[in-house]
């Protein structure tokens, strides 16, 4: 499932000169990224399903913020000049460092000092200075952290929702819930009741998250031959599980704040491809 994800927040990227992204398969993570901002208007978050820690540098003080998911496409708050290093964590999962669920961040921002006791770690990040550092650095505190939480057994309803979102991204957000009943004798009630006590919105709801990123990275991918894939929103439509037509532009447009045309002429625009420069670690 991991390799596969391609969870991404596509103005963040197209705001900065450089958008560094290190892909990692460890402690839950998904990928780091790290980022200057350029311009000075606000930047929306586009849903993703993730929690986001964010250490903003800047003005000689880091500041620290854990963000949740949004809905909806949503303006966040990014200072003009600040750095900004994050840590993407994979669906579903809370950071061990948190006191606070994925359902009581969706939609919201808290300030990471407010609901941690890991002093002695926000003082280790605030120390960095280069993408590098704040990736060893992180690793290195976090990690130990994780293999001391990792020894508790995780409750039933978190295993079940883990399997779950596995195999709404195996199977690219096209799997129904009646077939999630099936595999796992779960009633289709209780499988909405555990995903919303866990993540704050139910798999229906993920499986449009992951459909929508997945036609995002399909654009994204194709940028530079935009102009010759006449029929491409309606073999995305099939391609990426969509009833018809309609209904990826409704989605998309609730998801990105534009519709699709809008967003390939926006990427073409801008040569998206350009700002990102990514590894893997």
């Amino acid at each position: 499932m991991h390799e596969s994800m391609k969870l991404i927040q596509p103005y963040f990227v197209i705001h900065t000169d450089y958008y560094y992204k290190a892909i990692c398969a460890r402690y839950g993570i998904l990928h780091f990224y790290r980022w200057t901002m350029q311009g000075k208007e606000e930047i929306s978050a586009v849903p993703d399903g993730c929690i986001d820690l964010v250490f903003e540098y800047g003005g000689g003080i880091m500041n620290a913020r854990a963000c949740g998911t949004v809905l909806a496409c949503q303006k966040t708050l990014f200072q003009f000049g600040h750095t900004y290093f994050g840590v993407r964590f994979l669906p579903g999962v809370r950071p061990c460092i948190l006191d606070a669920s994925p359902r009581e961040l969706v939609s919201c921002e808290a300030d990471l000092s407010e609901i941690t006791t890991c002093r002695d770690f926000l003082e280790r990040m605030e120390e960095q200075t280069t993408f590098e550092g704040c990736v060893h650095t992180f690793l290195e505190e976090y990690g130990r952290l994780f293999e001391r939480e990792s020894r508790k057994a995780a409750s039933c309803a978190h295993v079940l929702v883990d399997h779950s979102i596995g195999r709404i991204y195996e199977t690219g957000g096209k799997i129904k819930v009646c077939q999630m009943e099936e595999e796992t004798g779960y009633s289709s009630r209780y499988i909405n009741k555990v995903f919303n006590e866990e993540l704050g919105y139910g798999p229906k709801f993920l499986c449009k998250i992951v459909q929508f990123q997945n036609v995002l990275t399909s654009m994204n991918s194709m940028e530079s031959r935009i102009e010759q894939q006449k029929e491409r929103l309606t073999d995305m439509a099939v391609d990426f599980g969509y009833y018809d037509q309609p209904q990826l532009i409704r989605d998309f447009k609730k998801f990105a704040s534009v519709t699709p045309k809008a967003y390939e002429k926006l990427i073409c625009k801008v040569h998206y491809s350009r700002h990102l420069i990514e590894e893997k670690i």
